[in-house]
């Protein structure tokens, strides 16, 4: 939903103690007799993830008469983000030109760094707003590997990867 996780789990939360507020019958008692409670505070305090717009949660409403007597109810939420970051609207990363007499390592170099400028720009998640996605790219190893009797030109194939805060991601490759 692109929402943190706690966000919309209290709101899950309120929800349920309203339908179950609805719904309760006792034998001797009225409604406004009758209180609702759930461990939701301790559950939601104890939760940890590394993906803040996901988790699983298991929280227990508790219906108590005023005469002591109660039952138990449980609810799960479940939220996953199993979708990856794309790079669907980024531009096509790939540029041949002619020889310009510039260092091919240094000409690489501000190419993989305007790519990464412009990745940033134009990758999306269905969950995770900019802050929260990383990329990266292989060219420090593709750089590092390559080899030319030509120091003024090349051919050079660098993936980039984006990565969401879940452990989704996308690859998408450029070449010059």
């Amino acid at each position: 939903t692109g929402e943190d996780f706690t966000v919309a789990s209290a709101a899950w939360d309120a929800a349920n103690l309203v339908a179950l507020a609805d719904c309760v019958t006792d034998n001797c008692n009225d409604q406004s007799e009758i209180t609702i409670e759930s461990d939701y505070d301790a559950v939601i305090a104890a939760y940890t993830s590394d993906c803040a717009d996901s988790g699983d949660i298991t929280v227990t409403y508790t219906v108590t008469d005023e005469c002591g007597n109660f039952d138990t109810v449980t609810g799960r939420l479940v939220i996953g983000d199993d979708v990856a970051p794309s790079f669907a609207t980024c531009p096509v990363l790939d540029v041949t030109e002619d020889c310009t007499g510039d260092d091919f390592t240094a000409a690489s170099a501000a190419w993989n760094t305007a790519n990464l400028s412009s990745l940033a720009s134009c990758v999306t998640d269905n969950c995770n707003d900019q802050s929260e996605i990383t990329i990266e790219s292989n060219y420090d190893a593709v750089i590092a590997a390559y080899t030319s009797d030509c120091a003024d030109s090349g051919d050079i194939t660098v993936t980039y990867t984006v990565t969401d805060e879940c452990g989704n991601f996308d690859t998408v490759t450029g070449r010059l």
